[in-house]
Order: structure tokens, then sequence, then C-alpha cells
């Protein structure tokens, strides 16, 4: 129990930072979609093979193309297995429509500008997202190969990916 205890505390001081930092997140962040099983990691995932899904970055407008083309911005925080709205009680006056709440530690107000008040937020935040997770492909899964193997999947990610056709792929 005390090693569990500890890898999670690890892990909720690691996450926390990479979200207050943005050089540590664009390092996490790759890391991140390679264990991505809708990018293909551990190849048990169906999306991954008929689905295409960019980096999970800000797209920002190229000011010298006259606004046609675009690049790639910062890495976006991760957005599955945050604290929603709904499980903030200064948020709850807002119900049913719990879109932006500033009182959340998720919120952008919360998590801006680094150091131990960002870094407190973000490990609040993203507190069900250290743990890991281990599911069995049942044996009646489409991955047939995967069948009965056991897998350990991240329990961080972007939920909200932009995925796209492969055969789309070439023209993205």
């Amino acid at each position: 129990k005390k090693a569990l205890a500890a890898q999670v505390a690890c892990r909720q001081k690691l996450v926390a930072r990479a979200a207050c930092y943005p050089s540590e997140l664009a390092q996490a962040a790759e890391q991140w979609q390679s264990l991505d099983p809708k990018r293909g990691a551990g190849g048990f995932d169906l999306l991954a093979r008929y689905f295409a899904f960019p980096p999970d970055r800000e797209i920002s407008p190229d000011t010298k193309a006259g606004g046609l083309g675009a690049s790639l911005g910062a890495w976006r925080l991760p957005t599955y297995r945050r604290m929603r709205n709904s499980q903030v009680g200064a948020c709850s006056a807002a119900a049913p429509f719990l879109g932006r709440c500033d009182a959340n530690p998720c919120s952008p107000a919360m998590m801006s500008g680094g150091g131990d008040a960002c870094e407190s937020s973000a490990s609040k935040c993203f507190m069900t997202a250290v743990g890991t997770k281990l599911d069995v492909i049942p044996a009646d899964d489409p991955a047939t190969e995967h069948t009965g193997r056991a897998m350990p999947k991240p329990q961080i990610g972007w939920l909200d990916a932009l995925g796209y056709s492969k055969q789309l792929d070439e023209r993205a």
C-alpha cells in the first residue's frame, strides 16, 4: 500500500507540474500521446486502425500567410479525468448550466502563472487521473489477436481529441 501511495503522490506532482509549466507539458504530452490507445499504443484499439489523430495542440493562425495558413501552438491541457464543475460545491449554483466556473481548480483562473498555487489547483484538478486502470480484452472483441491480454490504460489524455478517417490523412 505504501508503494502504491508513493507512486500516486509522485504522479500527482508530475501531472501538476506539467499542467502549470508549458515546457514540462510539452515533454509530458508527447509521452502521453505515445501511450494513447486510440493513437495505436498497444495495438488493441480499433480506432487507431481507421482514424488518424493529430497532436492535441492549439492551432494558431499564420498571420504571415494572410490568415490562410495555420501552425501548431501550445499543447492543450488533458481533458480526460479532470474535476468536473458538478463536483465543486461553489459551482453548483449554476446548475444545470455548468459551462465555466472559476471556482473549479481546473479553471484557467486557478491554473495559471505557475508556482505553488497553480500546482495545488492542478493537483486537485487531475486527482482522479493519476491512478492506473487495468482491463482484460474480452473474448468477443473484434481485435482477436489481443483477446485475454491484460492492458494497463493511462487515465490521463484528451477525451475530446479530433480524429479523421485515415483515407483523408494525406489531405488533412
